[in-house]
């Protein structure tokens, strides 16, 4: 594990020097200043997360959509009877006009 202490232990490593300089100090001095050159330190910040309300929303909203099926099979046999019995009316007015905004918009999306 590698700590990185922002430049405090050059500041530790200098004091250390300083007191081996000058041995008159007892150990009871320079335990208690190693000390307290250690807890001058800034306590280590937690990393927090806080998600705004419409993440939550949004949260909300993905999760509603997993639970949906992705083909509404009520509807797929609604349509598969109507076909097999014969009774399926197609309105040829609204296909075309369908097919007429398909090609409008394919060309509008390409320029």
């Amino acid at each position: 594990m590698d700590i990185k202490t922002n430049g405090s232990s050059g500041n530790l490593a200098a004091y250390v020097n300083q007191t081996n300089k000058h041995p008159e100090k007892n150990d009871d001095q320079e335990s208690s200043a190693v000390k307290s050159a250690s807890s001058a330190q800034a306590p280590a910040k937690k990393d927090a997360v806080t998600l705004s309300a419409q993440a939550g929303e949004i949260s909300r909203a993905q999760q509603a959509l997993k639970e949906v099926p992705d083909v509404n099979l009520d509807k797929v046999n609604e349509l598969k009877n109507q076909i097999e019995n014969g009774t399926y009316q197609m309105d040829p007015g609204r296909i075309a006009g369908a097919m007429l905004n398909d090609l409008l918009m394919n060309q509008i999306s390409t320029k």
